[in-house]
This record gives C-alpha cells, structure tokens and sequence, in this order.
C-alpha cells in the first residue's frame, strides 16, 4: 500500500461525499487506501458512505475525541507508506497526489508535503501555508493587512504567490491537507493530542521541521477547499474563536514558555480592545456591514479569552467527556 487517505468527519458527510469521490477519480493508479474516523457526529449520516463506497474503512468513534486524535486512529489503523491527512470539504484536483508523491521521492530531507489550496470560486486561499505564529503576526493577524501587503514577513506567503511550479520550503502546511512519510509521521509522534482543535496542524510541522526534516509547498498541486471560502463562511462563533486562541496559547507553551504564552495573552487582549474601538469607529461612520459584524464578534471573543471572562465553553457534542461525564455514563 503506497498511500492512505485519513479523514476525520464530524457532521461533513455532504463534503465527504464529494471529496472521497474525487480521490477515486484523480488518483485511481495509485490504489489509494481510505480510512474515515467518524467523531460520533450527530447527524448519523456516516453509514450512507459505506453503500456508496464500500471499500472505504469508516471507524466510528463513541464521543468526540477531537482532531488530533481521531486522525492518530486513523494514522495507526491505514498501511500507506505515506499518509494523506485530507478535511472531509476538500476536492482534489486531477494530479494533485500523483505531483505531491513525486515530490516526496525525489527531495532530500522531505516533512510534510503541502497543496495549493483554493476556494469554491477557483481563488487562490493564503491560508494555504503559514509561518510559524510568533506574538507579533498573531497581533496583526488579519486579513485585510495579508490582502494589501501579501508578501510581507510577517505571514510569509511568498512561496505561495510566486508563479513557479518548483517546490518551495516554507514552514507552516495547512491541516486540510498534509502528505507526509510514515515513518516521518511516526517519528515525531503524531499529532499531538494536547490539542482538541486547531493549532495540532502547525505543531506537527514545527515537531517536524525541529527533527531535522523540510516542509514543502508544492504549487502543482491543487485542492478545492471549501471551508476557508471567505470570512464571511468561516466559523465565527465565539467558542470556535477561544479555542483557536486556547490552541496558540498552548503551541506557545510548548515551544517558547511559559512566560512567552502570558505575554501572548495579555498583548492580545490589549489588542483586541484597540481592535474593538477600530471597529465601532468604523461602523460608526460607514455602518455596520457582514464583515464589520463578523470581526466585532471575533475580537470580542478574543477578549474574552485573554481576560478570562464569559469564556465560551465548547458545544458538548464537540468535546471529549469529562472524567465526572464518562463515569455517569
């Protein structure tokens, strides 16, 4: 077996549907290996996919056991030599596997192995590589600020932007899709599972690069990610918003301190204020608009978490129970 496609599915099963499709039609001489870890989702549409593609391995999982996790079952149950780890609202595009594998087996020193990522209407997404989070990039992290000055430092995403098809070395892959050797994957550990959600994808590439290894963007590969459309389509819940703030409090933790992770917080609760007064500023001259709204709530959450008021606890659906919780059961 020379590559397995793991997903984690929590209530995707319509994007899955698609993306697991698309594996079949645009990689089918490699024989590839899919394996589905179903995080318990409560629509119960998981089995329909056994009818449709019966040689798909789903494992389906009694609760929640977040990201990390479920995609270390599916790491330990696939047999590929190489792993794909591939979000449920993907769509890959003809050749994207067959360049990113040739690229593995020719490069020296290979990590982690990313694709070019695009939105539903074929542009171009910035989220597709990222440099590793320090204090200052999460401060003017935003999108208007990667819009006017795309490739600035601070983000990064040179590699992404330039018309080349040579593989680039950068530091950060996104999680929605990630190919890298086994024996790479195994190595450093896994995903770490510290973390529920969000942040275990740029953890991992920093564990691999830390070991010695290159990650790569590879600009001939293309997938269709649906979930990072525009702002306006991403998860703006608060919750959603703490726990990625929880998560770069941790990977801050892990590889900078704990001092460098309380400065983390404390800065970005100050700029979270200043961010808030921007905002109101703005609408108050121009009105408020989708995206004022969207990132009024955003800041706000942000506040919240660094202050450590009114914090958002996570949907009860979306999280591992409790030690309290799985006695009872």
């Amino acid at each position: 077996m020379l590559i397995s496609v793991v997903y984690v599915n929590w209530n995707s099963t319509k994007y899955l549907r698609g993306s697991i499709k698309s594996v079949y039609d645009h990689t089918a001489e490699l024989e590839p290996e899919i394996v589905v870890i179903d995080n318990a989702s409560p629509d119960r549409d998981i089995a329909s996919i056994v009818g449709e593609f019966p040689n798909v391995r789903i494992m389906q999982m009694d609760c929640n056991v977040g990201f990390a996790v479920a995609n270390n079952i599916g790491a330990r149950a696939a047999r590929g030599k190489w792993l794909v780890f591939l979000n449920p609202d993907t769509i890959v595009l003809p050749g994207a596997f067959d360049t990113m594998l040739e690229s593995g087996l020719s490069l020296p020193r290979v990590g982690i192995l990313g694709a070019k990522l695009y939105n539903e209407d074929l542009s171009l997404q910035l989220t597709a590589i990222r440099a590793f989070p320090t204090i200052v990039n999460q401060v003017f992290n935003a999108a208007i600020l990667q819009r006017a000055w795309p490739s600035c430092w601070l983000w990064d995403d040179r590699a992404l932007l330039r018309d080349s098809t040579t593989a680039a070395p950068v530091d950060g892959i996104s999680g929605a899709c990630m190919m890298l050797a086994r024996d790479v994957f195994m190595q450093v550990g896994g995903f770490c599972e510290d973390y529920f959600m969000y942040g275990e994808d740029v953890d991992i590439c920093y564990r691999v690069r830390a070991a010695g290894y290159d990650n790569y963007l590879i600009p001939n590969a293309r997938i269709v990610h649906y979930g990072g459309a525009s702002s306006k389509r991403q998860k703006s819940e608060q919750w959603a918003v703490q726990w990625m703030m929880r998560s770069r409090y941790l990977y801050f933790t892990k590889t900078r301190g704990t001092v460098y992770a309380m400065m983390f917080r404390l800065i970005m609760g100050c700029a979270s204020a200043v961010r808030l007064i921007l905002i109101h500023g703005t609408a108050v001259v121009c009105s408020y608009d989708r995206d004022l709204q969207y990132a009024g709530e955003k800041w706000k959450a942000v506040l919240k978490w660094a202050f450590g008021f009114g914090e958002v606890v996570l949907p009860a659906e979306r999280r591992r129970p409790t030690r309290l919780e799985r006695g009872s059961a």
